[in-house]
């Protein structure tokens, strides 16, 4: 979200929006009751981690801002060295910048899964597992019962 990575660290503002994507677009979307924690999480993963991409925004607010900080820093430092030129250096600075940050959330989903996958029931844990290897997304018909 732009205002993620615009406006200085702001988790605290984006909880009402949490709960709104929890209790109308993710209930819309699976037809079910609002779904739980776990699921949320699950929803919040990568599609072809089994998830549904709908990240929650609380918990990305932080993470957003200073990837953006990262990424426009040397173009930050040379409009505040008021520089003519647009140089290779800052390009190159940002490309660098760009493929850490894209390391950083490649290892934080990953971390994700596996600190999520810990708290699943058995059934759902060979439910992720079959769909993240066909690249497909995990439908939680059996969520009611967890």
């Amino acid at each position: 979200m732009a205002s993620q990575a615009n406006v200085a660290p702001c988790r605290h503002l984006m909880t009402p929006l949490d709960e709104i994507l929890r209790t109308h677009l993710l209930l819309a979307l699976t037809r079910n009751p609002p779904p739980n924690d776990i699921e949320t999480e699950l929803f919040a993963l990568p599609a072809r981690e089994g998830g549904l991409g709908i990240r929650i925004p609380s918990e990305q607010a932080n993470h957003e801002h200073q990837s953006s900080l990262c990424i426009t820093s040397s173009l930050h430092n040379g409009i505040t060295n008021q520089e003519s030129v647009y140089s290779y250096e800052i390009i190159s600075d940002q490309v660098n910048s760009k493929a850490t940050v894209r390391q950083q959330n490649k290892e934080k989903t990953t971390k994700d899964m596996a600190k999520l996958t810990e708290l699943f029931t058995a059934d759902m844990q060979r439910s992720v597992n079959l769909h993240s290897k066909r690249k497909g997304l995990v439908i939680l018909a059996n969520s009611a019962a967890t």
